[in-house]
């Protein structure tokens, strides 16, 4: 009796869990500015406009690793979704590209290059 009330979705006292909740919940941080966006931005400034490669974001998003594991560079990939605008790749590497530039949005707040 009690692994049929489980599997329909009861609790451990026979009643629904989800009593009383809307069925869908409007995410109210949608557009928040993460941690590692917020970095990858602040490392755009910083470099004035000029093209970032991906170790230069590394250590600008994450300075007290040593060694990076991959979900770094995956974090730091999702933020220049949204940031940034991929120029190509570096010389003699494989996979994404490795060089980025500050998105038309960032680059006005930036200002001209001197």
């Amino acid at each position: 009796m009690d692994s049929v009330l489980l599997a329909r979705g009861a609790g451990h006292n026979g009643r629904p869990r989800h009593r009383g909740r809307p069925k869908h919940i409007v995410i109210a941080d949608k557009w928040r500015i993460g941690r590692i966006q917020l970095g990858v931005r602040r490392a755009m400034v910083a470099a004035g406009g000029k093209p970032l490669g991906i170790a230069d974001l590394l250590a600008r998003c994450y300075p007290r690793a040593s060694n990076h594991p991959v979900w770094h560079r995956t974090n730091i990939h999702r933020a220049l979704k949204r940031i940034g605008i991929p120029l190509g790749r570096i010389p003699n590497k494989r996979g994404r590209p490795g060089i980025y530039a500050p998105n038309a949005e960032l680059r006005r707040l930036i200002g001209p290059s001197p």
